[in-house]
């Protein structure tokens, strides 16, 4: 019985101190949280102006090349995150391209694959790869 008494308070001491650092750190996690959320709209606004500008003088073949090349010169995780965003917000803005989706498989079960088989070859994160050929497997899925 003594043992579970112990743990029992042991166990209260624990929960109330937890307690307390919650409350004490919430307005400074609030305040990081709220500056992340500044930097990614202030970054979204200013990768959609890019892309908008490019598409303004480009056509769609152009796009992904350009959102690759600009992945590569990048070392952030803003412009990796964004990266994906451009080829999308070009892709949707620039000039058609008439033989854009000709490699685009039209089977739902392969295109779900066909951007990490296509990011084999390429020398970027494989993730952010995929998500930049995925935007093209969405524009080529689109009427």
């Amino acid at each position: 019985m003594r043992g579970v008494r112990v743990f029992l308070l042991i166990f209260g001491a624990c929960a109330l101190a937890a307690l307390v650092l919650a409350l004490v750190l919430r307005p400074f996690v609030a305040r990081l949280l709220e500056g992340a959320g500044d930097a990614a709209r202030r970054e979204g606004a200013r990768t959609s102006a890019e892309a908008k500008r490019f598409a303004l003088w480009h056509g769609q073949a152009e796009c992904l090349p350009e959102a690759f090349r600009r992945l590569a010169a990048c070392d952030g995780f803003w412009c990796q995150a964004s990266a994906p965003d451009f080829a999308k917000r070009c892709l949707h803005g620039a000039r058609p391209s008439p033989n854009l989706c000709d490699e685009v498989p039209r089977s739902l079960a392969l295109a779900a694959i066909w951007p990490a088989q296509k990011c084999l070859g390429v020398s970027a994160s494989p993730p952010v790869c995929r998500r930049i050929y995925g935007e093209l497997v969405m524009a080529c899925s689109k009427p």
